[in-house]
């Protein structure tokens, strides 16, 4: 207002014509009015509790005439969300309602038309398109992805197009703190989503001024796991028109108007709101990768070739089952058995969420890589002291538990009988402790990485491995002690086994020593699940205790291992002999 009064006053001094000052409208809101400057905007009431979206006139009124409530249901089986959508306020004595919150959405179809009008525009973007072909990847347009992206017919979607425009875009969703976090020990967070075109060359890509913003979802919270779909299914609904092509009558330089058609690529986000636009698992869950479905486990795996590659077809149909549960315990099964939700953005049928979900370089260089470097190894920090790097003090050593804690946790470990009860002992109330777990993982080469329970799951994957490969080594000498091809290594000190010239004269020996007189055929299945005990659990002292003395010594003398004494004695020898026999 101060503008428009000086340009008056500064016409009447240069004797300006009366009617040509009266002109200047004393409002700027009314000169954005007659130029048009204001983007072309939509208003929606927005639940504060779900994030779903109802259609807004744009005014506070007396009375609810809209839609009070939210009738949102996240499934079939689930009750209406009904939270309120409007409160009461006061200003000047009386009283009006005025939404709770509120979202705006610039229209994408509108934003891509003022931007068409600006000169040369439109002459950047059909040169993007037509870049040659490198060697040196030294922009996104060298990239494979877009260079081998289709369209409906076939046919590259980006070259060869004459006189059509055809945009990429890249969708990035963030959250910022609109204090510029200035406000002590409050969390208000305020999530933007907005778009870039990849057409503009490198220096005016990023340009404020050339930047397409969807909408920002006010705080002081912000969307979790699916409520983002809300807000981004008005974007996906304009790029489905882009996807089947928007003809503009008039841009700057043709009359005639031309055909503009766009897709959206690349999703560039942190890697928190990467997986939840993209409808996948958090970063720490057991699937943590968009590329394949190594489990957080083996995270150490490098080996590329072992890694097993996500299926695009088969995670697009486990995302509709889970869109498609009829309740949320439906919907919690699902998650667990798949680490997949239902994404918005699936329903654009040419975007891939494996290979288009990206991580931005300022989460993944900047704040993450590059941090890391600097303050874990090269040890930069305020408290230590700098120079030349010889002043930093070494990393602190863990202190190693007693030997008598450890030997009594590793005894307890290799006495339980099976992987559920080895969990309950080591995470119950008086379990293992952190530090020993950790350094029972150290000890034996086992991935000493993530908490407590982590720890344990490596344990027990560790012992139930570990025993597998004795077992598979101890059936395999059996069988050849059968056989009679290849002599079994025997601890020291044990007799040669006995020649056998076929399957059965062992089994016909020991049945006629049997003391119940059982068939050789009867005799040999309790061997061979007595056997199996050894794959279950990895000594088999619990379970070897339980079978009959018959039994351990058929399979002592099946090894050629002394069968006299207790049952004890008989399990002791076993329980050596696996271990002695060197694995296959």
């Amino acid at each position: 207002m101060v503008m428009l009064a000086s340009m008056r006053c500064m016409l009447s001094s240069l004797g300006a014509d009366r009617d040509l000052t009266d002109k200047l409208p004393n409002d700027p809101r009314s000169v954005i009015n007659r130029f048009d400057l204001d983007p072309r905007c939509s208003s929606f009431l927005q639940c504060p509790a779900c994030y779903a979206l109802y259609p807004y006139a744009g005014a506070i009124t007396s009375s609810v005439s809209e839609i009070s409530h939210c009738s949102y249901k996240a499934t079939p089986n689930n009750p209406p969300c009904n939270e309120p959508l409007w409160e009461e306020r006061r200003s000047g004595g009386r009283t009006f309602l005025a939404p709770c919150r509120k979202y705006i959405h610039q229209s994408l179809k509108e934003w891509v038309g003022r931007l068409l009008m600006r000169p040369g525009v439109a002459q950047l973007f059909r040169e993007s398109c037509n870049r040659p072909a490198t060697t040196a990847a030294e922009d996104i347009w060298d990239a494979s992805v877009l260079r081998n992206f289709r369209d409906v017919d076939g046919q590259s979607f980006f070259r060869g197009r004459g006189d059509e425009i055809r945009l990429a875009f890249s969708l990035n969703v963030d959250g910022f703190n609109p204090f510029h976090m200035i406000e002590a020990k409050q969390t208000v967070t305020c999530t933007a989503i907005y778009m870039v075109v990849l057409n503009f060359p490198e220096h005016l890509r990023f340009l404020f001024r050339n930047m397409y913003l969807a909408g920002v979802i006010p705080g002081p919270g912000k969307p979790s796991l699916d409520q983002i779909n809300h807000a981004v299914s008005l974007v996906v609904a304009e790029l489905l028109e882009f996807w089947r092509g928007i003809y503009y009558t008039v841009i700057h330089g043709s009359l005639s108007g031309c055909l503009v058609k766009g897709a959206m690529i690349p999703l560039v986000c942190d890697m928190l709101a990467a997986r939840q636009l993209s409808g996948l698992s958090s970063a720490t869950s057991t699937l943590f990768c968009t590329f394949c479905h190594l489990a957080i486990n083996n995270i150490e795996n490098l080996e590329k070739s072992t890694w097993p590659a996500r299926n695009l077809a088969a995670q697009i149909e486990e995302a509709r089952e889970w869109r498609d549960c009829q309740s949320e315990a439906e919907r919690d099964a699902c998650f667990k058995a798949h680490g997949i939700r239902w994404s918005v953005l699936l329903d654009l049928p040419y975007w891939n969420p494996i290979l288009f979900s990206v991580v931005d370089s300022m989460h993944a260089a900047h704040l993450g890589l590059f941090q890391s470097h600097c303050r874990k190894i090269w040890r930069i920090n305020i408290s230590v002291d700098g120079g030349e790097g010889t002043t930093i003090q070494p990393t602190k050593d863990i202190p190693r538990p007693i030997h008598r804690v450890l030997s009594r946790w590793l005894t307890a470990i290799s006495e339980t009988p099976d992987a559920t009860g080895l969990r309950k002992l080591l995470l119950g109330p008086d379990g293992c402790p952190k530090d020993v777990l950790w350094q029972i993982c150290v000890d034996n080469d086992v991935r000493s990485a993530g908490g407590r329970k982590q720890l344990v799951d490596n344990i027990i994957d560790w012992v139930c491995e570990s025993h597998a490969r004795c077992v598979c080594g101890l059936n395999l000498k059996i069988q050849r002690n059968r056989v009679g091809t290849t002599p079994i290594n025997l601890p020291p000190g044990a007799a040669s086994p006995p020649r056998s010239s076929d399957d059965g004269d062992d089994i016909e020996s020991i049945t006629s020593e049997s003391s119940h007189g059982a068939s050789s055929f009867q005799l040999q299945e309790k061997i061979d699940k007595t056997n199996e005990s050894f794959i279950k659990y990895r000594i088999g002292e619990s379970s070897l205790g339980r079978s009959k003395a018959e039994i351990l010594k058929a399979m002592c003398r099946l090894r050629n291992l002394d069968e006299r004494g207790t049952k004890e004695d008989m399990i002791t020898r076993l329980i050596d002999w696996v271990y002695f026999v060197p694995s296959v």
